[in-house]
């Protein structure tokens, strides 16, 4: 929860401060959805958000829950989220208003600190308990690097929690004689497959008229350490 203990005099209904949540700070341009009648009267943040955000207010197209990611159409929002457009800040009935952000930083009491929302199309991370930070599709968020280890089957998932957007793959002794890969979301390359939360891995082989050759790149071979990196 952000405390803002006392309004600034002269602030108005909008005005840039700064907000300390913990041992976290930010900058944002606050605006108040109940002016106090005097000048500083305490307030709390739920009656504040932090515009470093786009946000837009739509009627809901069926029941809408806090945290949905929902779909765009003209100024309906639904929480079809197919395609995943933005995320709800609040509940609505169908008929009423709903604020939906499409990117930034806003006030969201549902949220918790490190909770996610994720989505091919936006992503929103608990900042901090009550502030969520959220990022459309072509935008990144951050990376994981890590090493797996080849099972030689036809299919093995490598659970990342997050959706990659890009992923580079190679052997961890760095011998990549088997084949570098990178792959971006939605694109396609023998043996490997960007999935939700993680991505798969498999090991294939063509027959050469004397032996089964593995097929190019080799990312899953038996014993074999690979290391990764995944931009989401």
């Amino acid at each position: 929860m952000i405390d803002v203990k006392n309004r600034v005099p002269g602030l108005g209904a909008a005005g840039r401060v700064n907000f300390q949540t913990g041992s976290q700070s930010m900058t944002g341009i606050m605006t108040m959805a109940d002016n106090p009648s005097e000048e500083g009267t305490p307030w709390n943040a739920q009656t504040a958000r932090l515009l470093q955000a786009d946000i837009r207010t739509y009627t809901a197209s069926g029941s809408i829950s806090a945290g949905d990611v929902v779909d765009i159409s003209g100024s309906y929002a639904s929480a079809s989220g197919t395609p995943s457009q933005g995320i709800a800040l609040a509940a609505a009935y169908s008929g009423r208003s709903v604020d939906v952000i499409f990117s930034g930083i806003a006030y969201a009491a549902w949220v918790s600190d490190g909770q996610r929302v994720d989505s091919p199309g936006v992503q929103g991370r608990g900042i901090a308990d009550g502030v969520l930070a959220v990022t459309p599709e072509d935008m990144f968020c951050g990376f994981m690097q890590g090493i797996y280890t080849g099972d030689g089957s036809n299919y093995q998932t490598i659970s990342l929690g997050v959706t990659p957007k890009l992923l580079l793959i190679g052997r961890g002794d760095w011998d990549n004689s088997d084949g570098l890969v990178f792959l971006a979301r939605d694109g396609t390359t023998t043996n490997l497959l960007i999935t939700a939360g993680g991505f798969v891995v498999r090991y294939t082989t063509e027959w050469t008229g004397v032996t089964n050759k593995a097929i190019l790149p080799v990312v899953n071979a038996s014993g074999v350490a690979y290391q990764y990196i995944a931009i989401y």
